[in-house]
């Protein structure tokens, strides 16, 4: 997959901030469903458009549940978290996608990354994961 640019994320604290550096992948502009589809298509890239998935369908190949799963039990389920009543909202479960990229699977759910005022939207979340 293409790389675009380097996307420079501000994560503020309680007492002051940082910086840190991601690659963005994908194009400028992409929408929501293109990234489900290229995340789905390994992160290579994107499908040819009359391949695309909707976005629960692509969901569900990226994480590699069965057809039909919802999406936020999916998504939360994918990265461990197995109890519904302790399952993210779909934007927070998508910043906690991206620090599981850069951290594994031990992420510090404290940690300022993971704090609403420092959460990404979910497209630039998306663009800053390779597969």
């Amino acid at each position: 997959m293409a790389t675009y640019g380097t996307y420079v994320r501000t994560i503020y604290t309680d007492t002051g901030s940082y910086q840190e550096n991601y690659t963005m992948y994908g194009q400028p502009g992409s929408s929501l469903r293109d990234e489900f589809n290229r995340l789905a298509n390994n992160g290579s890239s994107y499908p040819t458009y009359d391949n695309y998935l909707d976005i629960p369908a692509a969901i569900n190949k990226w994480t590699g549940y069965p057809a039909g799963s919802d999406i936020i039990g999916t998504l939360n389920r994918s990265v461990g978290i197995t109890d519904p009543s302790q399952f993210k909202e779909f934007v927070a479960i998508i910043n906690y996608y991206l620090e599981t990229m850069g951290e594994g699977s031990e992420v510090d759910t404290s940690g300022a990354e993971l704090q609403p005022r420092n959460y990404l939207d979910a497209v630039t979340a998306l663009r800053l994961i390779p597969a």
